[in-house]
């Protein structure tokens, strides 16, 4: 991927940030790279983040589920996406649905709503977990910024 992830991430992120200033979040300094924290803001909210590192590797993670953004021809077509995904994950029209086996989560199906319903479009999940414990879930949903409208994206 051509350009350094580090440098977009910081340069993009205050831009997103500097467009929503109400927004509360922090800045770390991780191994090699850096990372944008957004906090859980409510009962059934959740912390979304975006890590960057210098020699390569972009990830967005809330809940328990992560994603990788190694696709893209550009450092920073692959930080526009992955903030876009940021974005999108602190409005109320995506989720994250945690499905449990006994007291323990062991996957997480990250939902966006299409007008008609909730549609799965990514999974993270545990290959080891007890498949005999009672199933249950949990929704996790953001309502710190309104959903972006079609303009935006």
């Amino acid at each position: 991927m051509e350009g350094n992830l580090r440098h977009e991430l910081e340069s993009q992120g205050r831009a997103l940030l500097a467009a929503h200033p109400g927004l509360a979040h922090r800045w770390d300094e991780i191994p090699d790279g850096v990372r944008l924290v957004v906090p859980a803001t409510g009962a059934d909210a959740f912390e979304v983040a975006v890590q960057a590192h210098e020699h390569g590797g972009l990830q967005v993670s809330g809940v328990g589920f992560h994603t990788h953004f190694d696709w893209q021809t550009t450092a920073a077509e692959a930080v526009r996406d992955a903030l876009g995904l940021v974005r999108d994950l602190l409005g109320p029209g995506m989720r994250v649905r945690e499905l449990r086996a006994g007291d323990r989560p062991y996957r997480w199906e990250l939902q966006a709503f299409d007008g008609q319903g909730w549609r799965t479009e990514e999974v993270t999940a545990q290959l080891v977990w007890n498949y005999f414990g009672q199933r249950s879930e949990r929704i996790y949903r953001n309502v710190a910024l309104p959903a972006r409208d079609e303009s935006e994206r």
